[in-house]
C-alpha cells in the first residue's frame, strides 16, 4: 500500500468535494434549462449565456422561481435581480 501524506490526502479530499459541486451544478443546470425550454421556448442567446453561468446556489433560486414565468421577459428581469 503507498504512503499517502496529509498533503495529498488533502487534495484528494478537496478535488472530491469540488468534482461533486461541479457535478451537482450541472445537474441543477441541465434540469432547469429543460424546465425553461418546455415553459418558455427556446431561449435567446444571450440569456441562455446568463442562465449558463449562474452558480449553483442562483441555479437552484431560478428552479423555483420558474414556476412563475410566463414569457422571456419574466425570466430576464429575474436575472437582472439576481
Amino acid at each position: 500500500m503507498p504512503y499517502v501524506t496529509s498533503v495529498e490526502r488533502l487534495g484528494y479530499t478537496r478535488g472530491h468535494s469540488e468534482g461533486r459541486e461541479e457535478g451537482r451544478r450541472t445537474e441543477a443546470e441541465s434540469l432547469v434549462r429543460k424546465l425553461l425550454q418546455r415553459r418558455l421556448g427556446v431561449l435567446p442567446g444571450q440569456i441562455d449565456a446568463r442562465v449558463g453561468a449562474l452558480s449553483l446556489e442562483r441555479m437552484e433560486a431560478l428552479g423555483e422561481a420558474l414556476l412563475d414565468f410566463t414569457s422571456v421577459d419574466d425570466l430576464d428581469a429575474w436575472l437582472r435581480q439576481h
